[in-house]
């Protein structure tokens, strides 16, 4: 599989949380546009046509429908899109109405990634949101009945002063939505963000690890019951509604990255382009994309496979690991997997994590990295 991620570096307003590359000014949004059409016409691209296109940010559903159809021709101009493409285009729910939905179903966008975040209006106020909970409902159900059967929405847990009982309602609003995929993502400061800036002066209250990782376990049984399959630590969908673009982030598969700070991998290098928007603008107009590159070495390639594979529900296949780095994982970790032994799972092959493990995933992959 290989597919495209284009990078929107507009949004409306920052949000508390963000950390994201954009800017608040679109005066220039044409101007990008053509500047990412140009970057397209300057990358190396797959022989074949690409599975998936997704388009984030920043905020994609602020492109007028000349800007989203320039980008998706040029797309189609440079490699061609497979028929059965998944096509993504992430969304603020204040952006969405009837007029948007028709213009995104005209340009062949058949999934929508919808920034809902918390059904609680203090909260959204508090993350400096452009929409309330009454546009989120609305929102999606209007999708759904332009005939949108694709729709994934973000949710946020373990927001500041978050208690349990709002926590379990927020998830009961998520749940009737009836949608077929649910991200949902550990509230984490950021340094340089607004809720970075209170937590140094001591302003911003989060709920205590204990209490967060509380959320995570009712929050995977909510959904188990409700019919989702947890197939990545932040990531929920039923049966074949899985994120195949994501996806192939996390089973190593190669994509090309569009716009500022966008990043591209080809199963051996990674390389990104500049994060600020009018320096890419001047690189690309002289046909020179400012951009940087890190060939992977073995070791980081191993460390990428352990990082990514742990996270999922496909975990880490031995053999492929035996294979390409000649490392006997069960051997070489013993140790390991005997001080885990409880979060650990040998399944058909592959190591996998149940769901404690999952809470500390990062913590066991990294006791598992190679260092030389």
């Amino acid at each position: 599989m290989a597919g495209v991620y284009i990078h929107v570096p507009f949004c409306k307003q920052k949000c508390s949380y963000c950390d994201f590359h954009f800017s608040t000014d679109s005066s220039y949004v044409d101007d990008m546009t053509e500047a990412m059409c140009t970057e397209m016409s300057l990358r190396d691209w797959p022989a074949h046509q690409l599975e998936t296109v997704y388009f984030g940010g920043g905020t994609p559903s602020i492109l007028s429908a000349t800007q989203l159809t320039k980008l998706i021709e040029a797309v189609k101009e440079q490699v061609g899109i497979a028929e059965k493409a998944e096509i993504t285009l992430e969304a603020n729910p204040d952006d969405i109405d009837e007029a948007k939905l028709s213009v995104w179903k005209d340009c062949g966008i058949n999934r929508l990634s919808i920034g809902i975040q918390s059904f609680n209006d203090s909260d959204l106020k508090s993350m400096n949101r452009a929409h309330d909970a009454s546009m989120s409902r609305d929102c999606v159900s209007l999708a759904q009945k332009m005939g949108f059967d694709n729709i994934s929405v973000d949710m946020m847990y373990g927001l500041p002063n978050q208690k349990l009982e709002d926590f379990e309602k927020n998830v009961d609003q998520f749940l009737a939505l009836d949608v077929d995929h649910i991200s949902a993502y550990n509230l984490t400061i950021e340094k340089g963000t607004a809720y970075g800036r209170l937590m140094e002066k001591g302003l911003l209250s989060m709920p205590p690890e204990e209490q967060m990782e509380e959320q995570f376990l009712k929050l995977r049984r909510l959904l188990s019951d409700a019919g989702y399959e947890q197939y990545e630590v932040s990531n929920f969908a039923r049966r074949g509604k899985i994120s195949r673009h994501n996806s192939a982030y996390w089973t190593k598969q190669t994509y090309v990255g569009i716009g500022p700070s966008a990043h591209s991998f080809n199963g051996e290098s990674r390389m990104w382009n500049v994060a600020n928007n009018h320096r890419y603008l001047k690189g690309v107009t002289d046909s020179n994309p400012i951009t940087e590159e890190e060939k992977l070495s073995e070791v980081e390639r191993y460390n990428e496979e352990i990082l990514t594979g742990l996270r999922t529900k496909w975990g880490v296949n031995l053999a492929r690991i035996k294979n390409l780095y000649g490392i006997d994982l069960l051997a070489e970790g013993s140790a390991l997997t005997s001080q885990y032994n409880d979060m650990i799972e040998i399944e058909q092959g592959s190591l996998r994590l149940n769901e404690r493990g999952l809470l500390i995933a990062d913590r066991i992959a990294s006791d598992l990295f190679r260092l030389d």
